[in-house]
């Protein structure tokens, strides 16, 4: 397996500033000492070949796979560039759907702890006038396309201090398959025209991020810009589905029965090792209640979780007051459970593609050294998807056998 340094590489339209460490640029000390606390020591493979290079260029697009640091490298440069204190909103991040916001939103918390920054999470769903409030003292707006759209058109005075746009996930402006129904194409059509509004209506010097995926990079650039060479383009590419010691396992189970007993026999084998279980959402509780507390203290998450009660719930997982955790394998992420100590991941309930493989398994943006991921095909269709997932990345899963 490549180690860390390796596992993928890195094309650009122009040079790129490298950096050796953190303290090249330098990082303010409050980012310097949330690195420091989380074990991150010397700059990720990514933000070595690019992190200056965010900072300084006036527009950069990254067509970007997950798992590589994105997350990081996106807080770490929108820290070091906004004004801490300057209560006026300095940072748009535009996000396509709302559980994006979510994350981006909880990422943001996360690095920033030591800067304290104002956050405000915006979309259609909220009251407009009581967003507007919260809005005006803060330092970064996290919303929809439509929505920031909408208040730059009658308010852009608020916005006359942003000095950066972050257009995440494609903004939504991919174009569609074109098996898409026309209320999805339509979709991207006014998420691109709200996205290019927003710009319009900012200052032209204000710095553009496009974050994209590399199976987009084409048609998003001719969507974005007639003429490429007016900015830094970078496209990041895997060379192989893990870095850094992430081991992968699979167990053949006979059926749902074999499943479950072999899960309780991997619970019991490290009885100090934090875990986290990924099910389907209506076995949540069948499968909290057949695991029992004789492997510790177990945390149940839900996506109804209001907001507050899902960081108490995440807090209390990282200072290791829960061993266990069982999550919705859907819209749950390992970047919201993130600890400082390797843990085991289970995929109780196998991943339907290797995309949503890797949402799973990845960290703040990146794997963990000392992971370790076990998954329980029970039929041949399950196995296939384990298999597309090796196949993709020239990766073998271990076969662990507990007999």
């Amino acid at each position: 397996m490549a180690d860390s340094e390796n596992y993928f590489i890195l094309e650009s339209n122009k040079n790129l500033a490298f950096i050796s460490s953190y303290s090249d640029i330098p990082l303010k000390q409050p980012l310097m000492q949330v690195l420091e606390e989380e074990g991150i020591r010397e700059p990720l493979p990514l933000h070595k070949q690019c992190l200056q290079s965010f900072l300084d260029e006036p527009q950069v697009m990254l067509f970007i796979p997950p798992a590589t640091g994105k997350a990081l490298l996106l807080c770490l440069g929108i820290f070091q560039l906004i004004d801490i204190n300057l209560n006026q909103p300095q940072v748009i991040i535009v996000e396509p759907r709302k559980y994006l916001i979510d994350e981006m939103a909880i990422v943001l918390e996360k690095w920033g702890k030591y800067l304290s920054p104002t956050i405000v999470q915006t979309t259609g769903e909220n009251d407009r006038n009581a967003d507007l409030a919260k809005i005006q003292n803060s330092q970064i707006v996290i919303g929809t396309s439509g929505r920031l759209n909408n208040f730059l058109k009658f308010n852009q005075s608020l916005f006359r201090h942003v000095s950066l746009i972050v257009i995440d996930a494609g903004g939504g402006i991919h174009q569609p398959n074109s098996s898409k129904n026309a209320e999805e194409r339509k979709d991207w059509v006014d998420q691109g025209n709200a996205v290019f509004g927003i710009i319009n209506k900012l200052n032209k010097n204000v710095k553009k991020w496009w974050i994209s995926n590399p199976t987009n990079e084409e048609s998003f650039i001719k969507r974005v810009t007639k003429n490429p060479r007016n900015l830094l383009t970078i496209s990041a590419k895997f060379q192989v589905a893990v870095a850094g010691g992430l081991i992968h396992y699979k167990l053949d189970c006979t059926d749902e029965v074999d499943k479950l007993q072999k899960l309780k026999h991997l619970l019991s084998r490290d009885p100090e090792k934090q875990k986290i279980i990924f099910c389907k959402k209506e076995n949540l509780e069948k499968l909290q209640t057949e695991i029992g507390n004789s492997y510790g203290d177990i945390l149940l998450f839900s996506n109804q979780m209001d907001k507050n009660q899902l960081k108490e719930m995440l807090e209390s997982f990282r200072n290791r007051q829960y061993l266990i955790g069982i999550c919705p394998s859907k819209g749950f992420l390992m970047r919201q459970l993130d600890t400082k100590d390797p843990i085991e991941i289970y995929n109780y309930d196998i991943a339907k593609s290797k995309k949503k493989y890797l949402r799973r398994i990845r960290r703040n943006g990146f794997f963990k050294q000392g992971d370790k991921v076990f998954n329980f095909p029970i039929n041949e269709e399950e196995k296939d998807k384990l298999a597309k997932i090796e196949r993709k990345y020239s990766y073998e899963m271990q076969n662990l056998s507990l007999d």
